[in-house]
């Protein structure tokens, strides 16, 4: 599977964009129509000071964009977010949050906040989620950002040690290592069935020991990140699940990695069939009652960072009652 990169676009074939244009028509959406049309023209070609044009980049082929504008409506230091768009099949694998956070971090350099508009809700709920808020005190917007600079100071000198297939490997000025993977997302899956978590237990060669932890893995592209949580749940339990509620994301070692990890949590579970494991995957599937997972945890005998934020998420939303803690 090929992986998907995001970079800034300086020359743009408009023509590299036609099956983003006819997609979003199909949708009913004309703002890359118009962007197309602006940058022919000469009128948007997002090459002002402060302004630039990304693109999600699979092989060849334009999978995704998003624009920074100066804001036409602002006297003041205001960027603007522009057509974002990102086509059907390669949606929900974070390709639009990943457009929208290079945008963001290009907008810290030259603006104090940053604007958008829109009228869709699920957008909306898209881009509060990446911190932008509601304003009806702004012209032509409807969420804004406060912006943070970036600082001199804050960006350490790195050395660029290894890279390999979509991973690479840095160390700072001050000698530590970190490393960044181009598909850093993964999904994990606290399942309830009854009275008991479905859970699994892997050996894991860091740390060389057995662990306790929550089914999942890797997002494919044009994967959703329910579905790909509901995929490896069944491969890695035999268990099949229905609806999901989604938890949150972290990181799980920020220090070390970009590595992101999107929870999902469900109490509707069919009953097992055989595990679908890679040749690779050896994994023990564990049904632990709830009460006895949380002394686990307590007694610090469990310590799998995913599971005791999954368990913290859903106790803090009231999900999880009748368990003695």
């Amino acid at each position: 599977m090929e992986s998907i990169r995001v970079a800034q676009v300086t020359s743009l074939d408009p023509e590299s964009l036609s099956s983003l244009v006819k997609c979003s028509q199909e949708e009913g959406f004309r703002h890359l129509v118009r962007l197309v049309k602006e940058y022919e023209q000469g009128e948007n070609t997002f090459s002002r000071q402060g302004e630039a044009l990304f693109a999600a980049i699979r092989g060849e082929q334009i999978v995704g964009v998003c624009g920074l504008n100066q804001d036409p409506y602002s006297q003041d230091k205001t960027g603007r977010v522009r057509r974002l768009y990102v086509l059907p099949e390669f949606r929900r694998s974070g390709i639009g949050r990943k457009l929208t956070e290079e945008v963001i971090k290009e907008a810290a350099k030259h603006y104090k906040r940053l604007v958008l508009r829109t009228d869709n809700e699920a957008a909306a709920k898209f881009y509060e989620a990446l911190g932008f808020i509601q304003t009806n005190r702004i012209e032509g917007s409807t969420h804004v950002m406060k912006l943070t600079p970036n600082h001199p100071a804050d960006k350490q000198e790195t050395n660029v040690l290894l890279e390999r297939e979509g991973w690479t490997l840095y160390e700072d000025k001050y000698g530590k290592l970190y490393y960044t993977q181009t598909n850093n997302e993964s999904v994990v899956m606290l399942a309830k069935d009854e009275d008991c978590f479905i859970l699994i237990k892997q050996f894991r060669r860091a740390v060389q020991s057995s662990v306790i932890k929550l089914p999942g893995g890797g997002v494919n592209a044009g994967e959703s990140l329910e579905s790909a949580a509901k995929r490896e749940f069944l491969e890695e339990t035999g268990y099949s699940c229905g609806d999901v509620i989604y938890l949150g994301k972290m990181w799980s070692s920020s220090w070390r990695s970009n590595e992101m990890t999107h929870v999902f949590y469900t109490e509707e579970v069919s009953p097992p069939d055989l595990q679908r494991l890679e040749n690779h995957e050896s994994i023990e599937v564990l049904r632990v009652e709830v009460k006895d997972c949380l002394n686990l945890i307590k007694a610090n005998e469990i310590s799998d960072p995913e599971l005791t934020f999954a368990l913290l998420q859903v106790i803090l939303r009231g999900m999880l009652t009748g368990h003695g803690r």
